[in-house]
């Protein structure tokens, strides 16, 4: 039986060798199937990354473009708004020159006086006109003149102030709820150290919200905050759409932000 035994495993160790040994090719046939299953997942999720980059690239696209756009019209509107100011001023200062006079007089043209023939009678002295005696005396210099007319100009009739908005009268009862709070005109809203401060919660970069608008332009849905600047902040959508929310329609109501579960 020993030597039965021990020429078994002398032929086992042979098989094993020679890479033919029945278990040995049995679990590295398993292990070729796994390192084939994996390689597989993997080539799946690169597929899938690649799509999703493209996917966010060409939204970053979209964005980028919409953005230059607006700017674009944001800064036709700031020049023609200079060059009104600037014609503006111009005509007014051309007023403000005729009021006072042109400088420069325009001296007449010399006339050539010709011989008197012998039948022709003398002329007739001409009568001297009497200087104009009126003259307009200003007491402002001509840049406050300028200055006036420019004020005048751009400024608006002036509005009556909105009647204040009737005070709620705090409610209370015995069963410990917080009293109601007044209405306000505007919240609180403001940014430091590049985080947003609204309805007494602090919002940072990369936080779940619910996005929610009172006209039927945003509607409401689900995003997450992208960036956050001084004047607005950026948040995108599921379907990586960017939108920018400024500050100041936050502090009016106009669109309202509130916490989700991530």
């Amino acid at each position: 039986m020993y030597q039965d035994k021990l020429a078994s495993l002398k032929k086992q160790l042979q098989q094993l060798e020679d890479g033919i040994h029945p278990e040995y090719l049995k679990r590295v046939k398993r292990l070729e199937h796994q390192l084939h299953e994996r390689l597989r997942l993997n080539k799946i999720y690169k597929d899938h990354m690649y799509e999703v980059v493209d996917r966010e690239y060409v939204a970053e696209k979209k964005a980028a473009a919409k953005e230059f756009e607006e700017k674009k019209v944001e800064l036709q509107e700031n020049l023609l708004s200079d060059f009104e100011d600037k014609r503006k001023m111009i005509e007014s200062e051309r007023h403000s020159m005729e009021l006072n006079g042109d400088s420069t007089e325009v001296k007449p043209m010399m006339k050539r006086i010709l011989r008197r023939r012998a039948n022709e009678p003398a002329p007739a002295p001409e009568k001297r006109r009497k200087p104009l005696a009126t003259a307009l005396t200003f007491m402002l210099d001509d840049r406050d003149i300028d200055a006036d007319l420019r004020a005048i100009a751009r400024a608006e009739p002036p509005r009556a102030p909105p009647p204040p908005p009737p005070r709620k009268r705090l409610s209370s009862n015995n069963s410990g709820e917080s009293p109601v709070r007044e209405n306000s005109d505007t919240t609180d809203t403001r940014v430091e150290d590049g985080k947003l401060l609204y309805d007494r919660r602090w919002y940072h970069r990369g936080q779940s919200v619910y996005v929610s608008s009172t006209g039927r332009e945003l509607g409401r849905f689900p995003a997450h905050i992208h960036a956050i600047t001084d004047e607005a902040i950026w948040v995108k959508k599921t379907n990586l759409e960017r939108i920018r929310i400024y500050i100041s329609q936050l502090a009016r109501g106009k669109v309202t932000i509130k916490r989700r579960a991530s």
